[in-house]
Formats: structure tokens, sequence, C-alpha cells
């Protein structure tokens, strides 16, 4: 009988084993064949036709053009506005400084990820099996080092609320406003940084715990999908060194 619910245990754990090794993120089956094409096709493609949500920590010495995309699904308005996808080739902007081909059948996701950190090798990418951030291997902000690890002891929306207000939530949090306050260093929270895309209605309520503020970014953006940005202004001169402004757009 022992020996029974032995081999019963064992396999139920390696079923269970099996299912989350299935759920992650980096094992997900990704085709995509572009050439020489801007950031915003990759990411596009990556969260409009597969599913991945991605969060990126922008370098200061990165053209801003290079890294931009869409952070959101694709949402019709009641006017029937909504988001070019894909974004016809004929738009496309040429890169300053990094442009990505790429040419992968049925491949993990990790080995697109690979792929394409391959082509702008001042980053880097992780996962914790849930979404995928790419962060600078080394030319960061200490400005933005700092707002990512601060701690946020609860962060809590509205039911169904917009993307839209959970971004102004998030950013009237108290710790985030003692570190605008500590730091003497404003982070905008203009809506015109985001798309009309940000309208679209969450099911629910986000709570979240004692996460570091790049933790409930991930934990938002698993829920919501599509992407976050943080990344300083370019403002005054375009020297993001100079700026007293941190953007973060989600």
């Amino acid at each position: 009988m022992r020996r029974i619910m032995l081999l019963i245990f064992t396999v139920l754990s390696l079923g269970v084993a099996t299912a989350f090794s299935q759920n992650d993120i980096r094992d997900k089956r990704v085709t995509i064949h572009i050439k020489e094409a801007p950031f915003s096709v990759v990411a596009g493609t990556l969260i409009q036709d597969f599913d991945v949500p991605i969060g990126l920590e922008m370098s200061p010495s990165t053209p801003i053009d290079d890294l931009v995309f869409e952070p959101n699904l694709s949402y019709t308005l009641p006017d029937g506005d909504h988001m070019k996808w894909p974004i016809p080739k004929e738009e496309w902007y040429k890169p300053k400084k990094y442009s990505f081909s790429l040419d992968l059948d049925n491949a993990p996701l990790s080995d697109v990820m690979n792929a394409i950190i391959k082509q702008m090798p001042e980053y880097r990418w992780e996962s914790d099996g849930k979404v995928i951030n790419i962060l600078p291997t080394s030319d960061r902000d200490d400005r933005i080092v700092k707002l990512l690890a601060t701690k946020i002891e609860k962060f809590e929306s509205e039911v169904d609320p917009r993307i839209v207000t959970v971004r102004l939530s998030f950013l009237e949090a108290p710790e985030i406003l003692q570190f605008v306050n500590d730091s003497h260093i404003g982070i905008s929270k203009s809506v015109d940084l985001a798309s009309t895309n940000t309208f679209r209605q969450l099911d629910g309520k986000l709570h979240f715990e004692r996460q570091t503020v790049k933790e409930l970014l991930n934990s938002i953006l698993f829920v919501k999908r599509g992407g976050w940005v943080v990344r300083m202004d370019r403002l005054p001169e375009n020297d993001p060194k100079k700026s007293r402004n941190i953007l973060v757009i989600f």
C-alpha cells in the first residue's frame, strides 16, 4: 500500500512539475521573421502576436526612438479608432543604433530573446517565468536604479480599473511620492505619454504587497499584458544626465 501511495505521489509531483515548466514563458514557442526592423516591430510582434509581456529599463545612452514601442494591447475606441497593427513597413522609422533581423521557426522564447540581445549588446534579458525584462548591462542611471529598488508596502486599484487609472494610482503611492521628495526629481503623470490603449479596462481588482517598484511593475504587467518602460526624460538639451524627470510608461 505504501509503495502504491508513493508511486501516486511521484506521478502527481511529476505532473505538477511538468505543468509549471509548460507555463514558463521562456518555453513559449515563437515564429518570427523580420529583417532590419526597428524595436517597435520586434516588441510588437512578441506582445501582440505571442502575448509576451515586456518590461524595459532604457539606458540613458540609448536613442529614445530606437527602443520605443507600444506598451499596451490593441484596443478599439468607441469611435472606431485603434492602434495600427501590424505596423505598415512604410511607417517603420530608421533606427540610429539598433535594428533587428530575426529568422526563427517555432523556437523557444529564450532562444528568441538571446537572438535579440545579440543585436543590442549593451542590454541583457531576464525572466521570472511570467514576464520578460530587458535591462542595461552597465550604463544605468542611478536614479532609476534607486526607483526600481524602492519597496512598496501595498498597492491596490479600484475594481475593474482602466489601465490609465492604474498608472496614476501607481505614481501616487506614498513610497513613490517619498522617493520624489527625497530625490528632488519628478515622475511625470502626463497621460499623453501613453497611447489611447490605456483606456482598456481590466477585470477585477489589483492587490499587491511588499514588492519593489520593479516587482510591482512586473506584477501589473502580468495582469494587463503588453509592456512597461522606465527611462529618463531627455530634456534639457537632450541630455538625460541633466534631466530632473523620470518617465514611467505602461
